[in-house]
């Protein structure tokens, strides 16, 4: 029953996002792809330096994989990850095992700033390049998390799992969600 009510839950969500896709699209303001800058650095958001709207061979290389490897070490144990931290430095092994070994003490993940579902979106083009499966491993938690946190109204909040019982629409954190659940459902 209880896999009934997440099936019926996952529907629902898909025709929300079908809605508000439709909505945009009737108003003309839906979204449009904006060429990437080669010679503009590198930023996980804004710009086109944003590591979501880069070239697809893009992510099938060595940075794109460094990167890819910072991404999986804050990857909390229960899937999500937290927000505010450098993934596109450039970390040291020893730093990087540091990070892996803090994760499971870990408490702070969130949709907010564009954290956990950026994160997933990221690792859906590195996988696609690469066929890495730790990066499969990765997404799938990170949906896993993204469904556990999701309140029975059909919103998330803006962090979990401590957090209060509120939807958070701040910096596009239940969007951000839906825009993942609603790619992968295309």
């Amino acid at each position: 029953m209880k896999r009934f009510v997440r099936q019926l839950d996952i529907w629902m969500l898909i025709g929300i996002c079908l809605l508000v896709a439709i909505t945009a699209c009737m108003a003309g303001t839906a979204e449009t792809t904006v060429e990437p800058v080669s010679n503009e650095p590198l930023k996980w958001f804004g710009g086109y330096g944003n590591i979501l709207m880069q070239p697809s061979d893009f992510y099938g290389s060595a940075e794109a994989v460094r990167i890819a490897e910072t991404v999986l070490a804050y990857q909390s144990v229960n899937g999500g990850w937290p927000k505010n931290y450098d993934r596109i430095a450039e970390f040291s092994e020893d730093v990087i095992q540091q990070i892996y070994q803090a994760r499971k003490d870990r408490d702070d993940t969130t949709f907010d700033n564009g954290s956990t579902h950026s994160e997933v979106q990221f690792l859906a083009r590195v996988y696609q390049a690469t066929g890495d499966e730790r990066y499969k491993e990765a997404i799938l938690n990170g949906l896993d998390f993204m469904l556990e946190a999701q309140f029975e109204n059909g919103g998330w909040p803006q962090t979990y799992p401590r957090y209060s019982n509120f939807v958070t629409y701040n910096d596009d954190a239940m969007v951000g969600v839906m825009t993942v659940l609603y790619d992968i459902a295309q």
